[in-house]
C-alpha cells in the first residue's frame, strides 16, 4: 500500500476530513462523502463510484468556512467494492478540481494547512468557537426579522 519507494506527486497537501458532498455527474445526482481533501482534489467515498475520466460538479461545505464551494472535479482514480475488498482501501473515486478559481484553491490549502498544524481537539474547538457565533448572529438576525415583521 504505502510505498516508501513511491514518489510523491501531489502538489499540495491533503486532509483525512468527512464532509457531505453533493455531486451531479452526467445528469445523475448523488450525496456521499469524502474521505480526504486538498487544493487540488479530493476522494468520494462510494460505493458504486463515478466512471473514470468523468466530469463531476460538486457542491460542500469545509468545517469554519461559511461559503459553499461549487466546483467542476474529473475522475482520475476509481476503486470499486471488489478491488477495495482486494486491497485494502475504500472504495470511491479520486477527482481532481479542474474548474476552482484561486481563491477557493486558496482557502481549502489554508484550511489543510491550518488543521495539520493544530492538534485535532484545537481545531475542533476552534470550529465550534466559530459554529458558536454564527448560529448566535444568526439568531440574532432572525430575532430583528420578527420583530420588524
Amino acid at each position: 500500500m504505502n510505498d516508501p519507494r513511491r514518489k510523491e506527486k501531489r502538489k499540495f497537501p491533503r486532509k483525512e476530513i468527512k464532509v457531505e458532498l453533493k455531486c451531479l455527474e452526467g445528469g445523475s445526482f448523488s450525496i456521499c462523502f469524502t474521505r480526504n481533501i486538498s487544493a487540488n482534489g479530493l476522494f468520494a467515498e462510494s460505493k458504486k463510484p463515478f466512471p473514470l475520466g468523468s466530469e463531476v460538479y460538486l457542491d460542500f461545505f469545509l468545517p469554519g468556512i461559511y461559503d459553499k464551494f461549487k466546483l467542476k472535479g474529473k475522475v482520475i482514480r476509481r476503486i470499486t467494492e471488489k478491488q477495495a475488498k482486494s486491497d485494502g482501501h475504500v472504495p470511491g473515486a479520486g477527482i481532481e478540481f479542474i474548474e476552482i478559481s484561486h481563491s477557493h484553491q486558496d482557502e481549502i490549502n489554508k484550511f489543510v494547512k491550518k488543521s495539520q498544524e493544530k492538534g485535532s481537539l484545537r481545531l475542533l474547538f476552534d470550529l465550534r468557537f466559530q459554529e458558536e457565533q454564527f448560529l448566535s448572529k444568526l439568531r440574532q438576525t432572525l430575532l430583528g426579522r420578527d420583530r420588524d415583521g
